[in-house]
């Protein structure tokens, strides 16, 4: 049995301990991990946390602390930067993880926990648009109303203004159209 410090990415002072066997997979780290934290990880499935070596210089550096576990910046896909992803698939003791001899050390953290978020918005496109001279032509601003009303346009949040939905304005005798859509 060996006792791992592990850290929820983004929550700082997270850190707590899990023990594992080391003949044990990564894939029931998770699932102890989650059995640990189950108020934090209520609504995400075991198989949906992503680990990673709590290792400096992708893997072949020192291990975290707590400030430097609590202090990782993310890259663009939410993963923590320099760190290894953990094979479900693969041992506690495999070389590629923690090895056979591995001893923790008082301070260390050794697995960083990125619950794996679902993306509200990646399957929305925004569409922006605009009719030069519109002040005349007859008609064409309901058309483009009745066009971002329908089941095919939402309104863009970013445009709210006082209350309002504004999908459609005027900048001079341009009119813009911005509306979000469903892929």
């Amino acid at each position: 049995m060996v006792k791992l410090f592990c850290a929820i990415v983004g929550v700082a002072g997270s850190a707590f301990p899990v023990d594992i066997g080391a003949d044990q997979l990564v894939g029931d780290l998770k699932k102890a991990i989650k059995k640990e934290k189950t108020n934090k990880l209520k609504d995400i499935d075991a198989a949906d946390l992503q680990l990673f070596l709590a290792k400096k210089d992708e893997g072949r550096g020192a291990w975290l602390d707590g400030a430097g576990a609590a202090a990782v910046a993310l890259d663009e896909r939410g993963h923590p930067q320099g760190c290894v992803l953990m094979d479900p698939t693969l041992w506690i003791k495999n070389p590629k993880h923690f090895g056979d001899n591995f001893q923790p050390g008082e301070g260390q953290v050794h697995v960083l926990v990125v619950p794996e978020q679902e993306h509200a918005q990646t399957g929305l496109w925004l569409v922006t648009g605009s009719v030069d001279n519109a002040l005349n032509m007859k008609g064409i601003r309901c058309r483009l109303y009745r066009l971002a009303g329908s089941y095919l346009g939402y309104y863009d949040p970013a445009r709210r203004a006082e209350d309002k939905d504004n999908a459609l304005w005027y900048e001079g005798k341009t009119l813009r159209i911005q509306s979000v859509r469903d892929q």
